[in-house]
């Protein structure tokens, strides 16, 4: 599978990591806080036996990390994105140990035009790991509404 990794928007590349009201805001798109989560999609993840919630390893040549998984029906059903900034292993104790640094799944592959990292070139396979997830969210509705809409359409 294609793996991005994108930038926070809370938190950018990590740096405002170590700041309690940035570790609070809420991602406009997934409402998650406090740490970060694989984002996938619900086709995808059905196929791979996974639900929103469920925590999931996502493996490269260079390493592995497990993360919850959140649907994001917008995606390609070929790629995995994982926000950055969290995955810290210090920088004060709002930073240390929260989340997963998915900086860590990338080769050192550089764009030759830019000669910048070439974050979309390491390519990752996933698995579902044991357990659920721990990623707190802004809107904890007891139902997924998009899980609803799809149901008898043969979608999931």
């Amino acid at each position: 599978m294609y793996f991005y990794p994108y930038p926070s928007l809370a938190l950018g590349d990590g740096r405002g990591a170590n700041r309690p009201w940035l570790q609070e805001l809420p991602d406009t798109l997934t409402s998650g806080v406090w740490g970060n989560w694989v984002e996938i999609n619900p086709k995808t993840a059905n196929a791979y036996g996974l639900q929103q919630g469920d925590v999931a390893r996502v493996i490269s040549p260079y390493g592995q990390l497990e993360a919850t998984v959140v649907y994001f029906p917008g995606m390609r059903p070929d790629l995995i994105c994982i926000p950055m900034g969290q995955g810290h292993t210090a920088y004060g104790r709002y930073a240390h140990g929260r989340g997963v640094n998915p900086l860590s799944l990338v080769g050192p592959a550089m764009d030759p035009r830019s000669g910048c990292l070439a974050t979309g070139h390491t390519r990752v396979r996933l698995e579902r790991a044991r357990g659920a997830g721990k990623l707190v969210m802004l809107d904890q509705a007891a139902h997924d509404p998009f899980r609803e809409s799809l149901q008898g359409k043969g979608d999931l």
